[in-house]
């Protein structure tokens, strides 16, 4: 064999290995910086569900369809969560955190529940229990496992309210007062109403 052309094809080789490398190296970079803007923006943030779905794993499409079943539950203690981890696992966006669980003081000021079982001291098992129940998982599902960071943020914003997006659309109508309050904001125009228009017809009158 010409040891020439013996060396070349060995470079040749050694140059595709490197470049497939490479490439692989440049998509792995690519999935980090995506996976570092969506923990920069959502750990230790509070996301709020499009709809109120219950349960402590759920999975959406990457158009915000839900995957399976679940029931609504009251925007109370469904509409929220606190993220604690957000990760991308091949073609899915993984979210991790527990669901707040608001009450209301005398003042009609609201409060997160779980918060204070957090801060709990001494005997915790209650908290414990809550704090377990309250935990949730999502998953959303991607187009592909190299989806762009746009097609990501697209995904997240599908499932849950982006910033700048108020409650007022989702919530129950009797709930529009106070959310527009919390949020500072005007109550939405309610559509006038049908204008209904009574015909009476005279009462025929007999001869006798």
């Amino acid at each position: 064999m010409n040891p020439i052309l013996g060396r070349t094809k060995f470079t040749s080789a050694l140059l595709v290995l490197v470049a497939i490398l490479l490439a692989a190296h440049l998509v792995r970079a690519d999935d980090n910086e995506v996976e570092s803007h969506l923990k920069s923006l959502y750990v230790d943030n509070i996301l709020t569900l499009r709809h109120f779905y219950t349960g402590q794993h759920l999975s959406f499409r990457f158009d915000g369809t839900l995957v399976g079943d679940a029931p609504i539950g009251p925007w109370t203690i469904a509409s929220q969560f606190r993220v604690k981890e957000i990760r991308i696992e091949g073609s899915s966006i993984i979210v991790k955190g527990r669901r707040i669980q608001w009450i209301f003081d005398a003042q009609h000021k609201a409060h997160d529940q779980m918060m204070r079982y957090e801060d709990c001291s001494g005997e915790c098992d209650v908290p414990k229990k809550a704090l377990e129940e309250a935990a949730l998982e999502i998953e959303i599902k991607l187009l592909s496992d190299k989806a762009t960071e746009e097609e990501t943020m697209a995904a997240v914003n599908a499932v849950f309210l982006s910033a700048g997006e108020s409650m007022l659309d989702i919530v129950p109508p009797f709930w529009q007062a106070f959310i527009a309050k919390r949020e500072g904001k005007p109550l939405p125009s309610v559509a006038p109403k049908e204008t209904v228009y009574v015909v009476k017809t005279a009462k025929s009158r007999h001869r006798g």
